[in-house]
């Protein structure tokens, strides 16, 4: 029945099984509010869980607009935080101008970032930010803004257009990359 019941009332017609809300503190709904939270920042491409060939970095959850793009890396757990802060992706990374940690309230603490690295605490209906580049313009590379330099990594081109061209095909097969 792939997944499907029926039941006498439907008289055979196949009906999708309930929907399941995510449990808070999965990637999954973190993943679902750090989409909208870049929706809201003016990321009007988004897209997440992408997996491609030629970049060795999963895109988690990622935004491009005009500028830049931004990666957020979701974190469930601190046992997760400390294999992930032992990875040399932490450090090096190969996507995103800018990138931040999204988790539960507390799970990371601000003196643990990466440098370069900022923090969002998410809940099941908010987004609080703890630390990330100020204001809502999110500035190229090259910006010569102190505050914003900071926040900025050297991506690579190839592997963002890696990323990009995954997200197209991904569209162009009709599948939802939200």
């Amino acid at each position: 029945m792939l997944g499907y019941t029926t039941t006498r009332a439907t008289r055979g017609h196949r009906r999708p099984p309930p929907r399941q809300s995510a449990q808070f503190g999965t990637g999954n709904a973190q993943a679902l509010q750090g989409v909208r939270w870049l929706r809201r920042e003016g990321f009007t491409v988004v897209a997440k869980e992408l997996q491609g060939v030629g970049y060795s970095e999963p895109a988690d959850m990622i935004g491009f607009r005009a500028s830049c793009s931004v990666l957020l890396r979701p974190v469930d757990g601190r046992e997760e935080f400390e294999r992930e802060m032992q990875s040399p992706r932490a450090q090096a990374g190969t996507i995103g101008l800018y990138r931040l940690f999204i988790c539960p309230p507390g799970v990371i603490q601000t003196h643990e970032l990466p440098f370069g690295w900022g923090l969002l605490y998410a809940t099941e209906r908010s987004i609080e930010e703890v630390v990330r580049p100020p204001g809502n313009i999110w500035p190229g590379p090259g910006t010569k803004i102190p505050a914003v330099m900071r926040f900025q990594h050297q991506p690579d081109p190839q592997a963002e257009r890696q990323v990009l061209f995954a997200l197209c095909r991904k569209m162009a097969a009709g599948e939802n990359v939200e």
